[in-house]
């Protein structure tokens, strides 16, 4: 769903207006370092139902470590928490890469990225 900016206001309006249950959604949120301030108690509580796969930019802004420490108390609220990241990745063992050159198999194990990614998956309470 593309509608714009993103605020609680607006997220708010578009589950309303589309009628989609939350509680059927997955909600993969990448917004470059906004999920600290769109991620309020409000949008929340709202979505409480609704699972989420948070992509992470707090090392990209000011106080990021204190931002995700915040999201994590009011999604505790809320959900279970749990940050992961990537992971290894073994070119070797997938099959469909055994024919590419070594260095392709490399580079196509690689998303590019400057800074070691995390993500935060919230899981709803199963009282919330």
């Amino acid at each position: 769903l593309v509608a714009g900016a993103a605020t609680t206001q607006s997220v708010r309006a578009e589950f309303d207006r589309s009628g989609v249950d939350p509680a059927e959604c997955v909600i993969l949120c990448d917004i470059e370092g906004e999920e600290f301030a769109l991620l309020d108690d409000d949008i929340l509580a709202y979505l409480s139902k609704a699972r989420f796969v948070i992509e992470l930019h707090e090392k990209a802004i000011e106080d990021g470590d204190a931002k995700l420490d915040a999201l994590i108390r009011r999604a505790g609220k809320y959900y279970t928490t749990a940050i992961f990241d990537g992971g290894s990745r073994d070119p070797y063992d997938i099959p469909v890469l055994r024919d590419f050159r070594d260095d392709d198999r490399w580079l196509l194990c690689s998303e590019g990225r400057n800074i070691y990614q995390t993500w935060l998956v919230l899981e709803p309470l199963a009282s919330a």
